[in-house]
This record gives structure tokens, sequence and C-alpha cells, in this order.
């Protein structure tokens, strides 16, 4: 997870596409955007279909729309 002090948000994403222990990365899909997110800034949360990262990643991305 991101450092102390980061603003953290959770972004709902429409499925997981590749999320394999191999990979240090997780690719999500939001909408028709796919975007690889590292594992050590995430963190998942299956269930309500959310993951949780540093506001400034998900600016970065382009996915600060599906904040939630």
């Amino acid at each position: 997870m991101p450092r102390k002090g980061a603003e953290v948000v959770d972004v709902r994403y429409d499925r997981i596409k590749i999320d394999d222990d191999r990979h240090k990365s997780v690719l999500f899909q939001f909408d028709e955007k796919e975007v690889w997110l590292p594992r050590s800034l995430i963190e998942v949360n299956i269930d309500d279909k959310t993951v949780a990262m540093p506001a400034w990643k998900a600016e970065q991305e382009g996915i600060e729309g599906y904040v939630v």
C-alpha cells in the first residue's frame, strides 16, 4: 500500500483480467479501459469489486472517474 499520509481512494472496476502471483502487477478493466496496477500500491476487495490505491495513481492512470 501507499506511503503513510498519502490519500487513498477506492476505485470500482468491472473485472480483473490477469491476476497471477507470477506477475508484479494486476490487469484491471474499467469499462473499455485496461490498466495494469502494481501489487505494491493496491489492495483488492473482490466482494465489492473495488481496488484501493493512492489517489495520485488513479489520476495518473486516468481512472479517477471510477472512484466510489
